[in-house]
């Protein structure tokens, strides 16, 4: 793309401060990420640049942040995006092995459930990342078990894709790229994990599982 003068922007959202990511390796010209993804600040997030020149600002004023947005900066936010950083920087390998560990054994305790879980896109690791899996509940609309984990358990899991929104409404535009079915795109729940999650949470999670899919599955064939 470079010999065509095209620039290549990466939206790594949802893999800075989980994996290594080398943008001269990748050839990235930008690269956005978002603080609260890797323990920091809700609110606040960063845009890597590789070259200044040909990018203008759409806020004039002040001349801040090097003169490319200007106005008054959250130096609260910034400083806790720049404590989390570093702590990521120093930790990513361990926490990505810790991820790795609650997705196989969830994969594994799924595979063994009788809910008939299925996995949306690929899951081996150098295909997907550590902390997040898209499962199919066969038979189960996603709203109505995410509602039911959180009142009897309170548990929160999402619902679509992470680009997502508006869900209940208009389908998952990523799940429909995958080519997943509609049918399944309305049974697609989205189990996230951490630093702090335990081996022990991962069978309690999928113990409140079943016992959802199950009454909802009861409630159904009643009615």
């Amino acid at each position: 793309m470079r010999e065509r003068n095209i620039k290549f922007h990466v939206d790594a959202v949802q893999v800075v401060g989980k994996r290594k990511i080398d943008v001269e390796k990748i050839g990235i010209d930008y690269l956005s990420f978002s603080g609260h993804k890797f323990y920091g600040p809700k609110g606040i997030g960063g845009l890597y640049i590789r070259d200044t020149e040909g990018v203008f600002p759409l806020i004039h004023g002040g001349g801040q942040e090097m003169a490319m947005r200007s106005g008054t900066e959250n130096l609260v936010a910034i400083a806790g995006l720049s404590k989390a950083a570093e702590e990521a920087y120093i930790n990513i390998d361990r926490w990505d092995i810790h991820c790795w560990e609650c997705k196989t054994y969830l994969m594994t305790l799924l595979d063994k459930s009788h809910t008939g879980a299925i996995f949306n896109g690929l899951t081996d690791y150098e295909n997907s990342i550590s902390n997040t899996l898209n499962i199919v509940i066969p038979g189960i609309r996603a709203e109505a078990l995410a509602a039911l984990m959180e009142k009897k358990h309170g548990i929160i899991i999402s619902i679509g894709s992470a680009c997502s929104n508006n869900k209940t409404k208009k389908l998952s535009h990523v799940l429909e790229a995958m080519r997943v079915s509609e049918t399944d795109i309305q049974g697609s729940i989205r189990v996230s994990f951490g630093r702090f999650t335990t081996l022990e949470d991962i069978q309690k999670f999928v113990h409140s599982l079943e016992c959802c899919v199950d009454m909802l599955l009861k409630i159904s064939y009643v009615a």
